[in-house]
């Protein structure tokens, strides 16, 4: 009996820490061209990361000076390049939106209506293009080409960088 009363404390504790977490990456806000509420690009360090957010789900090295540090639960990746906050990309149980109210749900319509017309990979159009970027808002909107639902494409991941780094995409 007491070990039936364990686990159904323990389940109850669980199911309210989940509940908890989704409600909380809910309200996440991704601010374009400088991350998102008390993590800045440029100037946050994955101990303000962690502070924020807690111990991550994983830390995968791309090469000596940057790293991918991942929160499952609240849909975020957190690239850390020379110690600092460098790039934060949406994984697809991302639930937040960006300042202007861009979700992983949106549509591709919303995005050019709010943004405006994309800057896209060379040779491409937007029909075929496989992100639309915008260098001077920081933030990079990756497609995925297949179709929805409603036979349209849809929003793949939301990558927020510094303006700085969003002018690079621009070549």
């Amino acid at each position: 009996m007491k070990i039936l009363i364990t686990y159904l404390v323990s389940l109850i504790f669980l199911s309210l820490f989940h509940l908890t977490t989704y409600f909380y990456s809910k309200d996440i806000i991704l601010l374009e061209g400088r991350g998102l509420k008390n993590c800045y690009f440029k100037k946050s360090t994955l101990e303000d990361i962690q502070r924020e957010f807690g111990i991550p789900d994983s830390f995968r090295s791309n090469h000596s000076k940057s790293e991918n540090i991942v929160y499952s639960m609240y849909g975020l990746k957190f690239n850390i390049c020379a110690d600092k906050l460098n790039t934060i990309i949406t994984l697809n149980t991302f639930k937040g939106k960006t300042s202007k109210g861009i979700s992983l749900d949106s549509s591709l319509e919303d995005v050019e209506r709010i943004y405006g017309t994309p800057k896209l990979e060379s040779s491409k159009n937007k029909n075929d293009s496989k992100y639309w970027i915008y260098p001077k808002e920081g933030i990079v909107f990756w497609l995925d080409n297949s179709k929805s639902s409603n036979n349209k494409r849809c929003i793949k991941k939301i990558v927020i960088c510094s303006k700085k780094t969003g002018e690079v995409f621009k070549k």
